[in-house]
């Protein structure tokens, strides 16, 4: 068995897309309404401290299981001025991210 502390820095990327409906106001036919499709990308990056351990079962055959705590930072991008939620990236408790990993190998 072996044991293993480390950092972690790492980055993922999400990108969709939402509806904003935007309402016009026209005196001669009333409220007229524009559908809008709109894109966003949120780019993310954890720093985190893994702490693992690695069990050999067999000559072959490995078990690692591993647990990380540690911040994220959020960049939120968008085609408009969309407001950003009330806790985007406004949490008080610096340790925001966690991950547990388990994984079995089998080596050549």
């Amino acid at each position: 068995m072996t044991h293993f502390v480390g950092p972690y820095v790492g980055t993922a990327q999400f990108t969709g897309t939402y509806n904003k409906d935007e309402y016009i106001y026209d005196p001669n036919n009333g409220y007229n309404t524009i559908f809008n499709c709109k894109t966003y990308t949120l780019n993310r990056m954890y720093v985190m401290l893994d702490n693992g351990l690695l069990f050999r079962v067999t000559k072959n055959f490995n078990i690692m299981m591993l647990a990380g705590v540690g911040y994220k930072i959020d960049t939120y991008k968008t085609e408009d001025n969309l407001t950003k939620a009330s806790n985007y990236n406004n949490n008080p408790f610096p340790v925001n991210a966690f991950k547990f990993g388990l994984s079995f190998g089998y080596r050549f």
